[in-house]
C-alpha cells in the first residue's frame, strides 16, 4: 500500500496514501464540500463520482488503473486525487485527473503532495499522459498544474454557467512517459 510522508507549509504531519474501500465516504464528503462552494466543479447531474463503480462486478474494478490517494494532516482527511483510466479503448493509456482540497486546507501544500505522488504513482501504472479540465477562474489550480510542468491545449468558451456567469473550461495535459 502506498503512504509518504510530506509537511505542510506550517510543518504539520502530511500523509498521502492509498483510498481504501472505508474511506469513500469520507472522500464523497469532501467533494460535497467543494461542490457546495460554487466556484470549483461541476456537478453530474443524477450521480457521484462514485456511481460508476457501485455497477460494475469487482473484478472490473480491479483491472481498472485508476487510483485513489488522500491526503491526511494531523490524521485528519483534508483532499484526494483520482486518476482514472480513460472509458475509450483506444485512450486507455491516457489517465483523467481530478482532484479536491478542503478550503481550510488550501495553500499548505497539500495539492502539491497529491499531485506529485500520484503522477509518481500513475507513471508506475504505465499511464503515458494524464489529462484534466479546470475552470478557466480557479487560478490556484491552474498554477499548480503549470508548476507540475501540465500544458493548456485547448479551451472551450463558455463551457460552463456558473452562478449566472459563463466562463471557460480549459483544458490540460501532461505526458509522464
Amino acid at each position: 500500500m502506498f503512504k509518504i510522508r510530506y509537511l505542510t507549509r506550517l510543518s504539520q504531519e502530511l500523509i498521502v496514501r492509498e483510498a481504501e474501500e472505508k474511506d469513500f465516504p469520507q472522500i464523497w464528503a469532501i467533494y460535497q464540500k467543494v461542490l457546495s462552494e460554487g466556484t470549483y466543479t461541476s456537478a453530474i447531474r443524477g450521480q457521484s463520482a462514485l456511481d460508476k463503480y457501485e455497477h460494475l462486478p469487482q473484478d472490473e474494478v480491479d483491472k481498472r488503473r485508476a487510483l485513489t490517494l488522500l491526503a491526511e494532516v494531523d490524521g485528519k482527511l483534508v483532499g484526494y486525487v483520482t486518476i482514472d483510466e480513460s472509458i475509450w479503448d483506444l485512450s486507455r493509456h491516457v489517465g483523467e485527473l481530478g482532484i479536491a482540497v478542503l478550503p481550510e486546507s488550501r495553500g499548505l501544500g497539500v495539492g502539491s503532495a497529491l499531485l506529485n505522488s500520484a503522477l509518481h504513482l500513475a507513471s508506475e501504472k504505465g499511464f503515458k499522459k494524464i489529462g484534466l479540465s479546470v475552470f478557466q477562474t480557479n487560478k490556484r489550480a491552474i498554477n499548480l498544474y503549470l508548476k507540475f510542468h501540465f500544458k493548456k491545449v485547448g479551451r472551450r468558451r463558455k463551457q460552463f454557467n456558473l452562478n449566472e456567469e459563463y466562463i471557460d473550461e480549459i483544458m490540460m495535459e501532461k505526458f509522464i512517459h
